[in-house]
């Protein structure tokens, strides 16, 4: 987990010099892996989008005890199998509070008390536009799977829905829950130490998105009926270093669902010339008549291979043609 002490303006509750923030991922089971948070003082921890290894429906669960560690698992909507395999989850620990950074760029982190559905919650203060929303259960008092989605999202303020199980019919159970707004006037947010990220709103449904080499996509629950398609849903996506935060802004379709992702190219490892040494071509030896022998050759009349970032190793390799190499 890396830690990064940023210099802002703290604008919640009181003024400060520096805002926290660790940017990390865990991969989980069924089981709970714990991810400590003891070095803030309020932390708000949103957990990201899972991968999509085991294709079994559910949700990421995230339990936050008051020694500020979390205990992070993946819970199925079927409680009849348990079991789930290993999927990747990236996180995000922010100090709690409203932070000014530069070009305008506003961040609020929060936690509200969920004690009834549907709620109305307004932000500390008015952004100037709509913000970007992510929302991540902190408690799962419930003790099963549920998804958290915001509605009538505006300047000042949203409504929360806590989705079940479509076959879950016990009582509403009170739950905290984080947020992380984001304003900002384009889809870039840089941070003082240069670490970038992007926010941005798409139109997302089963098919999915491809959005920065990944896949994201609405995946329904199916305990009541096995039909999954879903219409498009207003979806706010934080992509902080090639990990992906995701929640929904409407309620456009009835059905229960949770966001699942996948790489665009699984098959695909990059090293970089850095880790191997090597900055020649990128295309691999043995492929399209190159050898080690003739690779300078071919740059120097196929200036288009040319690409001196390191070697893509391919499972797969399709020959170019003719007028791709020229």
């Amino acid at each position: 987990m890396k830690k990064i002490i940023l210099s802002m303006l703290l604008i919640w509750n009181s003024f400060a010099s520096s805002m926290d923030y660790s940017l990390g991922s865990v991969k989980v089971t069924h089981e709970s892996v714990k991810v400590d948070a003891d070095s803030y003082i309020n932390p708000i921890i949103i957990a990201g989008v899972p991968s999509n290894n085991d294709k079994s429906a559910g949700v990421v669960s995230v339990s936050i005890s008051s020694n500020r560690i979390a205990e992070i698992k993946f819970i199925e909507w079927d409680t009849t199998d348990i079991n789930h395999g290993e999927e990747e989850v990236p996180y995000l620990i922010v100090e709690q509070g409203r932070y000014q950074l530069e070009d305008g760029i506003i961040i609020e982190a929060g936690q509200i008390d969920l004690n009834k559905n549907n709620k109305t919650i307004f932000f500390n203060e008015s952004f100037p536009q709509v913000p970007k929303l992510i929302l991540s259960p902190a408690t799962n008092n419930l003790g099963y799977a549920f998804n958290l989605r915001a509605t009538n999202l505006t300047r000042s303020s949203y409504q929360v829905i806590l989705d079940k199980a479509e076959n879950n019919h016990t009582p509403f159970v009170p739950e905290k829950v984080n947020y992380l707004a984001i304003y900002t006037n384009g889809t870039s947010v840089k941070f003082p130490d240069d670490q970038n990220a992007l926010v941005y709103t798409e139109l997302v449904n089963e098919f999915g998105i491809d959005t920065y080499e990944q896949h994201l996509f609405i995946q329904e629950e199916q305990t009541s009926d096995v039909e999954v398609k879903h219409v498009f849903e207003s979806v706010s996506i934080l992509n902080f270093n090639g990990q992906l935060f995701a929640s929904a802004n409407t309620n456009y379709g009835g059905d229960t669902f949770s966001f699942r992702n996948e790489s665009q190219y699984p098959d695909y490892h990059f090293t970089p010339g850095d880790k191997t040494g090597d900055y020649d071509n990128i295309a691999l030896n043995g492929t399209n008549q190159l050898t080690v022998g003739n690779r300078e050759i071919l740059t120097d009349t196929h200036p288009k291979l040319t690409c001196k970032i390191g070697f893509l190793r391919l499972n797969e390799v399709v020959n170019l043609s003719e007028e791709t190499r020229n």
